[in-house]
């Protein structure tokens, strides 16, 4: 179950700067979590994508790959 792993007591959602997200399955981990954040999730590819949009999240697709991911954040943060 993932809320027992996920809790946001220490608000960390909140203060951080990027919240880097590389698969669906985290994705569903966190909304299941109730994560909520103000800033997009930077995401490796489409499908990983579309899941958090449906969930309404806000993202940024930043590569295919977690290589690609890796250079852009690198770049943009």
């Amino acid at each position: 179950h993932y809320n027992r792993h996920l809790k946001d007591d220490a608000g960390f959602a909140s203060k951080a700067q990027a919240t880097i997200v590389t698969s669906r399955n985290a994705i569903r981990a966190l909304h299941q979590a109730g994560v909520t954040v103000e800033k997009p999730f930077y995401v490796v590819g489409q499908s990983t994508a579309d899941l958090a949009t449906n969930l309404g999240y806000n993202v940024i697709v930043a590569g295919e790959d977690v290589e690609s991911l890796s250079q852009y954040i690198t770049h943009k943060l």
